[in-house]
């Protein structure tokens, strides 16, 4: 509101000295210039010494009452923390949900796992190298360096932050790891979640293409994880399922959240033995609290051209490049106010 303010009172100050009452005579006269520079170029002069950024000759302020945290599922068997030199496991989701109460917005972000982006590679303890060495690989990667606890879990947070920090550090207010194993005990612990099934699943007779059906258990799981034996086998296609799971999923929780106040502490506890996370309880709490009382700004995703590549070893993978100019509307538009 401050810096509101005070933008108005500069502008207010530029409207008298730029443009004093004086008689007209037949028509519009130009606008005077101070120092061969225009009356509009001073105001953009004036807008831009209050941004923090500006993209095509736009200014823009980073909003200040907003907060990120990044939730990742770790495709890992058996324990996520582990005290060996055993890798984390891959990021398969990544999903950073934005709670923007300026604007009165909740906003999820889902980025692509086969993402090409700077990866930090760390020690076979998870220790920085010097003042951190990076290779560009699929983000995916971030997590599997370190032994899976929460030096694992800072380099994902680094490598999402460095690739959503076009102009300027992200801040990510906090992270939660969670093994897959964990989605049947969430997926139950709210009832059961309702999709409809756009795909077969060979190894899940259960879920049928074209019919709406209650997933519980380990069909959930099979649901939102499978991926090269469901259509074309591709990260797009479960990425589009996952979607539907979780605007499912975030709508039971708050129908669950009118009759039932304790159902996040349910959630946090359901999730213990599969989670890695800098969140306590009660902040995730009053994280919920804030999210649901804010309107919903759905799943984002963000554009790009997804390249097979042939690896030394045989291999093929796939690499994912965002389009530059979609990456910067959404972080524009995430964490950004545009100043009019």
């Amino acid at each position: 509101m401050e810096s509101i303010l005070k933008r108005m009172a500069v502008l207010l100050l530029a409207s008298i000295l730029l443009f004093p009452s004086c008689s007209r005579r037949g028509g519009e006269e130009p606008a005077p210039e101070e120092n061969g520079k225009s009356a509009d170029a001073l105001i953009a002069e004036i807008y831009a010494r209050e941004a923090d950024v500006v993209v095509n000759g736009v200014p823009y302020a980073k909003k200040k009452d907003l907060s990120a945290y990044l939730l990742m599922g770790i495709d890992k068997r058996g324990d996520l923390e582990s005290t060996n030199q055993s890798i984390g496991g891959q990021c398969d989701v990544l999903l950073l949900l934005v709670v923007d109460e300026e604007d009165q917005r909740r906003t999820v972000l889902q980025i692509d796992r086969d993402t090409i982006t700077d990866v930090e590679i760390l020690d076979a303890h998870g220790g920085r190298i010097g003042s951190g060495i990076t290779k560009k690989q699929q983000i995916c990667f971030a997590h599997t360096y370190g032994t899976g606890d929460e030096k694992s879990c800072e380099n994902a947070v680094r490598a999402v932050s460095g690739l959503l920090g076009l102009y300027g550090d992200l801040e990510i207010d906090g992270y939660m790891a969670l093994l897959y194993e964990a989605i049947p005990g969430l997926n139950d612990t709210v009832g059961g979640i309702r999709v409809k099934i756009e795909d077969d699943f060979p190894s899940d007779p259960t879920l049928v293409k074209g019919e709406e059906v209650e997933l519980v258990g380990q069909h959930a799981l099979n649901f939102v994880r499978g991926r090269m034996s469901v259509s074309d086998g591709t990260n797009a296609n479960r990425m589009k399922r996952q979607r539907a799971y979780l605007n499912a999923f975030g709508d039971r929780v708050k129908e669950e959240m009118h009759g039932n106040s304790g159902i996040i502490n349910e959630l946090y506890e359901t999730a213990g033995p599969y989670m890695v996370t800098d969140i306590t309880s009660g902040a995730l709490v009053s994280i919920a609290a804030t999210a649901f009382s804010c309107d919903n700004g759905g799943i984002v995703t963000i554009d790009g051209e997804t390249k097979y590549v042939v690896y030394a070893n045989g291999n093929t993978y796939a690499e994912f490049y965002p389009d530059e100019n979609d990456l910067s509307e959404k972080i524009l538009s995430l964490f950004y106010t545009r100043i009019d």
